[in-house]
């Protein structure tokens, strides 16, 4: 597993392997010509902090190789150095230093301090302290380096500062990769919620199915009475047909209750989302559209218009309402228009509109857009739709005591659908 893990990180460690010993090319030099403060240190450090699963001492003993190996072959190509011997010993001081830095950055744990940025910079300085002294220390035992006065006076100024600014940097990179994510996550949550939404509409029209084999098996049951009853010799057969049919009839309305229970379990398990501001809903109703109009190739303009006080409404019913309506009015428009969204409070009620310049609804339709399975629309195979989406908002609309009205306002859009609710009916799971 160990061995596994190696393989994984290495691209990471070879890059750092590379972009270190180039960073540290850029040094001055407090004390003499002998001892270096480059940016090789604060870049390790980045690294270690970014990627937080790469082991500290692995990595401060391969940068310390690159480290030691690009000086080496740096001084060779331009023939700064004097025998290869002194070469080796006057830059495996690196080698140290890096190690050494690991070594401390480990037995520190500092990446457990992720929430204590103040301690992971203090803790970081003294990791750089100690592995300048190793360095140091073993610069003046190969080749005799005589060790500065003062010299912890001079470091630590430099550690503290270098290990403050690379957290600084570190800090802005990680908010910015948190805002990300926290993006990545609401359009998640954006999604699901359409997702759910959907299924919210499916269940209404399962239960509605449930409601209607009810009826049909009690139908069925009457008339095998009927049969039965009559002692009519040949309607025993259609009394057993009836018998049967109910008997049918009543094991799909079981399968209905049992996929039913299954959708409403899913949707009331949902709850970071039962209750939505309705500034929030307008925002996601005009996202979702938007991407929805761009899939189909239509070039729309979304406008919402909020009025009054609203409270937070159950999402899932508010939303479904509004967004089968919106939906409707994105498809209506053939290739580029205007959808109008209005959100308004009449004292205790909360009306919807949603109006788009589309071709508009014949006259001698309109009375029946609301009826189960009429539709106008088609897919490019000519199969029809479902013809759900009105009925739907018609029968969840009407059963939180509400109305649904298609309004004529030619002065304003070709087509306006206006649904008035109650509010306390959508301060409840609707």
């Amino acid at each position: 597993m160990p061995k596994l893990n190696l393989q994984k990180r290495f691209p990471t460690l070879a890059f750092m392997m590379l972009i270190v010993p180039i960073a540290g090319q850029y040094r001055i030099y407090p004390f003499d010509d002998s001892f270096r403060v480059s940016l090789g240190t604060p870049t390790f450090f980045f690294f270690l902090l970014l990627k937080k699963k790469i082991n500290p001492l692995v990595a401060g003993l391969l940068v310390g190789i690159s480290v030691s190996c690009f000086r080496l072959l740096l001084g060779i190509t331009t023939s700064k150095i004097g025998t290869l011997n002194y070469a080796l010993i006057s830059n495996i001081d690196a080698l140290f230093y890096y190690l050494t830095y690991g070594a401390f950055f480990f037995l520190f744990r500092i990446k457990r301090f992720s929430d204590k940025p103040l301690l992971i910079g203090i803790l970081a300085a003294c990791a750089e302290i100690l592995a300048s002294l190793a360095q140091i220390l073993v610069r003046h035992i190969l080749i005799g380096m005589s060790i500065p006065d003062g010299l912890l006076v001079t470091l630590a100024p430099i550690a503290i500062i270098r290990s403050f600014l690379v957290l600084g940097f570190y800090s802005i990179f990680a908010i910015r990769e948190a805002q990300l994510l926290e993006e990545q996550q609401q359009q998640r949550i954006d999604d699901m919620l359409v997702e759910i939404s959907n299924l919210f509409v499916e269940t209404i029209q399962l239960k509605k199915s449930i409601k209607n084999s009810e009826e049909a098996t009690r139908a069925c049951y009457t008339l095998y009475r009927h049969l039965t009853d009559t002692q009519i010799p040949q309607n025993q057969a259609f009394a057993q047909t009836a018998l049967k049919l109910a008997g049918e009839i009543h094991e799909i309305k079981k399968d209905n209750q049992r996929i039913y229970a299954g959708l409403s379990k899913i949707i009331s398990d949902k709850n970071f989302t039962d209750y939505i501001n309705v500034n929030d809903l307008g925002t996601i109703i005009q996202e979702t559209n938007q991407k929805y109009a761009q899939l189909i190739g239509k070039n729309l303009d979304f406008k919402i218009c909020i009025q009054g006080e609203h409270p937070s409404y159950y999402t899932y019913t508010v939303f479904s309402i509004l967004n089968n309506l919106v939906s409707n009015a994105v498809e209506a428009i053939m290739d580029a228009g205007r959808v109008l969204i209005f959100i308004t409070r009449c004292q205790d009620d909360v009306e919807f509109k949603v109006c788009d310049n589309g071709p508009g609804i014949p006259a001698k339709i309109q009375s029946a857009i609301f009826e189960y399975g009429f539709t106008t629309k088609f897919d490019i195979s000519g199969r029809p739709s479902t013809g759900i989406g009105l009925s739907y908002i018609k029968d969840i609309t009407e059963s939180l005591g509400g109305t649904i009205q298609l309004l004529n306002e030619p002065s304003l859009h070709s087509t306006c659908f206006l649904v008035r609710v109650p509010i306390k009916a959508l301060m409840e799971r609707g």
